[in-house]
């Protein structure tokens, strides 16, 4: 069960993004009604009312990790989650309560661990800082794993992800293949997960094959870069390949955009921990067999067709990278 969001203000100066974005005051103008439109022709992109309401019911508790819980989480009854509340189709907020693939997947977790589910909004940026101040009990999110990353938390992977391009419909630039992208005018969100694959991408493939660097356009948010995108100002926009297929199969009916299935980078999204609760992040392990083998994982990615990203059990470890999971 989910109880009411609320709203987090935390920044971690290590992943934080710069805030203003260049621009003239008529661009802005134009980006403001662009938006308009584009977040109406998007606004279809969650579970509709009707769908909620013949959810399944969520999965029993399971007293022996519930039992394994800290005692805080116990005594407070609530597992509190911080999340970005703009990744569709993993996470949304169209009223008062955040929607998506994410908080089907906690009401899950909350079922086994006999405990309600609070969402606590808190940017990319700020993640890690919320854990290690204690404001969120786990992390979970489009955060992907790292070596870096596991150095400050504990990381438990629940999600296939790649980095891929999206195009206007059409590909009027023909991209078909990554290398394709090296010569374009391409967007990214500044700091993100696919930001550091794009760089990577631009120097060994692009650059370091001989061929004509990308030109990258630098956005604060996708929903900037598919504005640009659907007004032709860039020939590419690359990121979370989940979201940006829901994008264009969604936007206007699945007339504006094309997803371009070829990724420049693959990786796991991770649901994180504070890196002393150990115990926590093997029970978040737990939980995620418990429900991939009770087959309430693989249904709650068939209602978001984000089936093809799910894990396999033998690989939702604790902190694969440093091969410390279990």
């Amino acid at each position: 069960m989910v109880v009411p969001f609320r709203h987090g203000e935390y920044e971690d100066p290590v992943f934080s993004s710069h805030k203003n974005l260049p621009g003239t005051s008529a661009w802005k103008s134009l980006a403001l009604a662009s938006a308009a439109l584009l977040a109406f022709s998007l606004a279809g992109c969650g579970s509709s009312t009707s769908e909620a309401a013949d959810k399944p019911e969520t999965s029993q508790q399971v007293q022996e990790l519930h039992d394994r819980l800290p005692d805080a989480i116990k005594d407070r009854g609530v597992l509190r989650i911080g999340t970005v509340t703009s990744t569709t189709p993993l996470t949304q907020k169209p009223g008062k309560e955040v929607e998506g693939l994410i908080p089907e997947l906690a009401d899950e977790m909350a079922g086994i661990l006999g405990v309600e589910v609070e969402f606590i909004e808190s940017p990319m940026a700020a993640q890690i800082t919320a854990l290690q101040s204690d404001k969120v009990d786990l992390t979970w999110s489009a955060m992907t794993d790292t070596a870096e990353r596991e150095a400050s938390v504990n990381m438990v992977p629940y999600l296939k992800t790649t980095s891929s391009p999206i195009v206007l419909e059409g590909n009027p630039s023909n991209i078909q293949k990554s290398e394709d992208l090296c010569g374009r005018s391409v967007g990214i969100v500044r700091g993100g997960n696919s930001h550091v694959a794009l760089e990577a991408f631009q120097e060994t493939v692009c650059k370091g094959g001989g061929m004509e660097p990308m030109e990258v356009k630098l956005y604060d948010k996708s929903t900037d870069g598919l504005l640009q995108l659907q007004s032709a100002n860039i020939e590419a926009f690359v990121g979370i390949g989940i979201q940006l297929k829901h994008n264009a199969e969604t936007a206007n009916n699945g007339s504006t955009f094309d997803f371009v299935d070829v990724p420049i980078d693959e990786s796991v999204m991770t649901i994180c921990t504070h890196k002393d609760e150990a115990e926590l992040a093997d029970i978040v392990r737990a939980t995620l067999v418990e429900m991939a083998d009770s087959g309430k994982y693989g249904e709650v990615l068939e209602r978001y067709s984000a089936q093809d990203y799910a894990m396999d059990s033998a690989d939702i470890v604790v902190n694969p990278l440093q091969g410390e999971g279990k």
